[in-house]
């Protein structure tokens, strides 16, 4: 592997003295050692053979397959398949208005920042970011790169901008029965809502995706802003379904995950979840709201979030909790008439210290940004 010296950086460490680490895009044996130290950092309670074998079978999906996802990483210099630090970075299809006007491009998450323990307060984390950026900014050709993480203020320093987290959760409350959930959606004939399974998936992205557009294109932006939205294309929502799977594999011997949402026709509205069972948390993915009618939209909402509830409750106390990432003013009164109705209080909150927002134009350039909508679904 050929490398130039701006690739490289030499540290001094007290036991082994000083290292020189290289920068590259992993080969498939240095992809491995990526998993590894990945699931070192972040997915501890699962074997690493588990999360390994799961990797590889994540990666032969459409979102990741090629070049859809690359993994990058700091090796040591005379042992190349030790790997210092990594990350990776998945390909997103952004939309992006500004001063000139509105187009489509591919821009890339970046996920799975991890730096060997023994390695750490070296800034060779800082080191892979600014190399990985330059990439973005050169062969990669990205208008923008986001990051969800629990250290926002780190990667400001870096040219990243962090941006606003709102979330709104709430706990299952213990007295609320499958059964009583759906005798409530019974008594309401006007606004009719049916779960979805992933072979409706591509439809119902296309649909959203234009109506986004629309939207995207009225916002009311203000001067000299831009405004960056994910794509909620169906490669992007079926990495989710597929990580559910491998969840209950795990946690619940492979139960079937059938329902990937539920959708009110009527409203033209819908929401799709996923089991993070690993958490214990049902995330809505994405609200597809009803764009006109706020008053249908709520209560549309209403009854779709009682379809969310009924599928955390029907894994039997695997998901205690709901989240859905910026909630917008009608998914507020929905929960608030929920809440009132069901006896929980839905808990709104800053998404400080994890899964915080940032996001990077390309060459670092400093803008006024709207990231909207900014749910779930756009995050890996």
């Amino acid at each position: 592997m050929t490398t130039s010296q701006d690739d490289r950086t030499t540290i001094i460490t007290p036991n082994d003295g000083p290292i020189e680490a290289v920068f590259g895009e992993a080969s498939p044996e240095q992809r491995v050692e990526c998993f590894k130290q990945a699931g070192r950092s972040f997915v501890r309670s699962v074997p690493e053979d588990q999360w390994v074998a799961a990797e590889e079978q994540l990666g032969q999906l459409p979102l990741l397959r090629g070049k859809g996802c690359r993994h990058w990483c700091l090796y040591k210099a005379d042992a190349p398949n030790e790997i210092i630090s990594s990350l990776r970075t998945i390909r997103r299809e952004v939309l992006i208005r500004d001063e000139q006007g509105i187009r489509q491009g591919t821009g890339y998450d970046i996920a799975m920042v991890a730096t060997d323990a023994k390695y750490r307060g070296h800034g060779l984390a800082s080191f892979l970011m600014r190399k990985v950026g330059e990439w973005a900014d050169g062969p990669g050709a990205a208008p923008v790169t986001t990051l969800y993480t629990a250290v926002g203020p780190f990667y400001v320093k870096l040219g990243w901008e962090l941006l606003p987290a709102p979330q709104v959760s709430f706990e299952l409350p213990p007295g609320v029965s499958q059964d009583a959930l759906q005798r409530k959606r019974g008594e309401n004939q006007l606004l009719p809502t049916r779960l979805f399974g992933p072979d409706e998936m591509p439809d119902l992205c296309s649909r959203d995706i234009a109506q986004l557009r629309s939207q995207v294109e009225a916002y009311d932006l203000a001067p000299n802003t831009s405004l960056v939205t994910t794509l909620p294309i169906p490669e992007q929502l079926g990495w989710y379904q597929e990580m559910a799977k491998l969840q209950s594999l795990t946690w619940c011997e492979g139960r079937e995950v059938k329902a990937v949402g539920a959708i009110c026709e009527e409203a033209d509205t819908w929401i799709l979840w996923y089991q993070d069972l690993r958490n214990k948390e049902l995330k809505i993915a994405r609200v597809k709201p009803g764009y006109g009618d706020t008053d249908l939209a709520k209560q549309a909402l209403v009854q779709l979030l009682s379809r969310a509830m009924e599928e955390a409750l029907s894994w039997e106390g695997l998901l205690v909790k709901i989240a859905i990432w910026d909630p917008s003013s009608e998914v507020l009164g929905a929960l608030e008439i929920l809440g009132k109705e069901l006896g929980f209080t839905p808990k709104s909150e800053m998404r400080d210290g994890v899964n915080q927002t940032s996001i990077r134009w390309a060459k670092a350039e400093n803008r006024q940004t709207v990231f909207w909508p900014n749910e779930f679904y756009a995050c890996n």
